[in-house]
């Protein structure tokens, strides 16, 4: 007679829980958006700008933000913000009435559900798009134009931009602000015309675009010549003068009179930037 191996009984409830243990999920629960940072709010024209700086977290699915007006005691329900995600840090609420001030606060979601609620700011609808520049003038130089315009009208500009030769590509004016009235543009062909337009901008957009003005740079004329002299020889006159140490010059005049008024100037034949000496033979005899 065969004897049947012994088969141990375990209860599948400690089976189970054994594989639990075996394999533990080592995954992180997720957890609510932290607070929102650098939160604040920028006035304008029946709308009220948000913007703030963090916090930086993948997993958040939405912004919203809640407001009320000053005087009021509450707040309403929460709205969405469309079309927000992880990475949005400005959102415009619209449809407000002007002349009013409101509180704002604002928070993320994601799947765990809502986060802290940012600390609470005011704002007042009143503000609006930047107005047009006006006074825009060029001014020249060597190899750049300067341009000017008179101060702004209104203190909530970000920044200015220029337009170059109507091109639809607009260039930042660095460091610039609502206290800008001055601009220098370099690395440009002496001699070519250039035609420019500016605007500024701010939260809630551009402003309308300038006038046009135009310019064209011109390297600035030769300083006066130091360390002339003329020293007469046998029916000619060898003319001697420093080297100004200026490459933008591409060549050298003389005149000169026997009495009365100069004469017209006369160009030195292969002259040029570096050329300090001159011989002037005369003709007609003595």
């Amino acid at each position: 007679m065969f004897s049947t191996p012994c088969r141990r009984w375990v209860p599948a409830a400690i089976l189970l829980a054994c594989a639990a243990t075996a394999a533990p999920n080592l995954a992180r629960a997720q957890t609510a958006p932290a607070k929102p940072t650098g939160f604040t709010v920028v006035d304008g024209d029946k709308e009220i700008g948000l913007r703030w700086t963090g916090p930086n977290d993948a997993t958040i699915t939405k912004w919203q933000y809640n407001y009320k007006l000053v005087t009021d005691t509450s707040y309403g329900e929460w709205k969405d913000m469309e079309g927000s995600g992880p990475d949005t840090r400005r959102y415009i609420v619209t449809g407000l009435a002007n002349n009013k001030f409101y509180n704002f606060k604002i928070r993320a979601v994601n799947d765990t559900g809502y986060g802290s609620q940012s600390s609470e700011e005011i704002g007042e609808s009143y503000g609006f798009r930047p107005n047009k520049p006006t006074g825009l003038q060029a001014f020249p130089g060597n190899g750049t134009i300067t341009l000017t315009w008179n101060e702004a009208d209104y203190i909530s500009i970000w920044g200015w931009e220029y337009e170059l030769d109507k091109s639809e590509n607009w260039e930042s004016m660095i460091s610039s602000d609502s206290s800008t009235t001055t601009y220098t543009i370099d690395v440009l062909e002496n001699s070519t015309e250039y035609t420019f337009r500016i605007r500024s901008y701010n939260f809630f957009g551009n402003s309308p675009i300038s006038d046009e003005v135009s310019a064209i740079p011109m390297a600035a004329p030769p300083e006066k010549p130091t360390g002339f002299a003329a020293a007469a020889g046998d029916g000619q006159v060898s003319l001697n003068w420093n080297d100004p140490g200026n490459s933008s010059i591409s060549g050298w005049q003389y005149s000169y009179k026997t009495s009365g008024d100069y004469g017209g100037w006369t160009g030195i034949s292969d002259s040029g930037a570096t050329t300090t000496a001159h011989t002037v033979t005369r003709t007609g005899g003595c």
